[in-house]
């Protein structure tokens, strides 16, 4: 993707929309790079890759799901829009992953035009989000991640604005840094090393699918390593990786949740 054209080197977009993400490439990647530390060798030749054989696992793309914006609440909002809600709820079906009272929140997300907020526990009037005024509405989702640890706390922050909104948050209220390039030889800056890259404001929040071909690989020790792998990701001591480059600058860093 070209992203929004503000930096030399831009995120990875989707092309329909322009929404970020991030390849399923740089996922499994960044899986295997971090989670084989914990893993005996031939579970993680099992499950990522074994010389010229795949491996047992598939990874799809990480979707956007929740971006953060400076605002008038809570420091910042998660913001999010009726077409990633929708697309949401239908991957959770996809996948056949339960989630209480999301299908009941799509439905209410579904209307909100450019002027309106769409919060789930705020009674104020208006909110601002970046340097943009939009007035409040409540809705009820009391249900709501109620079964996923650590997610009530962000209930808060939820605020569903409008799709076009959304859109030109997500294309313009990146974070994009200006950096030089140095010559190696003087270790000064070079006359044109000026050059600009572009990242994702810290807690964005993406979702995604790790499967295992369990129809194809019946074999036990491809179960028990899958397994061994599901124990590692949901552990609260060992679910940070990296993910993408700039990881020397602190940038990049992802925790499972």
């Amino acid at each position: 993707s070209e992203g929004s054209g503000i930096a030399d080197m831009p995120i990875q977009r989707e092309a329909s929309t322009n929404i970020p993400k991030i390849e399923s490439s740089v996922f499994k990647g960044a899986l295997k790079d971090h989670f084989s530390k914990f893993l005996r060798e031939y579970e993680s030749n099992l499950l990522f890759s074994r010389s010229e054989i795949g491996g047992q696992l598939s990874f799809t793309d990480l979707k956007l799901l929740f971006f953060p914006v400076k605002s008038s609440k809570n420091i910042f909002s998660l913001i999010s829009c009726p077409y990633v809600i929708e697309r949401f709820l239908e991957d959770t079906i996809l996948y056949n992953v339960k989630i209480k009272g999301l299908e009941k929140f799509s439905f209410n997300c579904r209307y909100v035009h450019d002027n309106l907020a769409l919060v789930i526990n705020d009674s104020e009037e208006n909110i601002y989000l970046g340097e943009y005024l939009f007035k409040t509405q409540k809705i009820e989702c009391d249900e709501l991640f109620k079964n996923f640890k650590g997610w009530n706390d962000l209930l808060d922050r939820i605020v569903i604005v409008s799709n076009d909104n959304f859109k030109d948050f997500v294309s313009y209220y990146t974070e994009v840094i200006t950096r030089n390039r140095i010559n190696k030889e003087t270790g000064t800056s070079k006359s044109s090393g000026l050059f600009t890259q572009e990242y994702l404001p810290d807690e964005s929040i993406f979702y995604g699918v790790v499967n295992r071909f369990s129809d194809i690989f019946d074999d036990k020790d491809g179960e028990n390593a899958f397994k061994n792998l599901n124990h590692l990701i949901m552990s609260k001591e060992k679910n940070e990786l990296k993910i993408g480059g700039s990881t020397t600058l602190g940038k990049g860093i992802a925790k499972i949740i």
